[in-house]
């Protein structure tokens, strides 16, 4: 992580983000990155700030063969003709992006 990227401007984040919890830390999120990245946070019951940060790898449900996963697998990634998925890169740039700005903030 790159501290000194302008992207990474922890300005955009409130002081007490740390408290944040369900609906409010949703909408932290959703305006941060977007519907997305909360539908995946919400699948996994990741409800919170801490709980985003101690995630290791929030994408890891992808590697599921889950039913109740395809819904999200199918508007989240690309699917293979093998039947794999392929996360699209602007769901990884996201995560990404929020994974820095709130480790930055801590």
């Amino acid at each position: 992580m790159d501290e000194n990227n302008p992207a990474y401007d922890v300005s955009v984040l409130p002081d007490d983000i740390f408290t944040y919890c369900g609906d409010k830390f949703f909408q932290l999120v959703h305006t941060l990155v977007g519907n997305n990245i909360v539908d995946i946070l919400k699948i996994q019951s990741i409800n919170s700030t801490q709980s985003f940060i101690n995630t290791k790898d929030v994408l890891a449900i992808f590697q599921l063969d889950c039913p109740d996963l395809l819904q999200i697998k199918e508007r989240l990634c690309f699917k293979l003709s093998n039947g794999n998925f392929i996360i699209k890169i602007g769901i990884k740039s996201s995560l990404k992006y929020l994974t820095a700005i709130f480790k930055l903030k801590q």
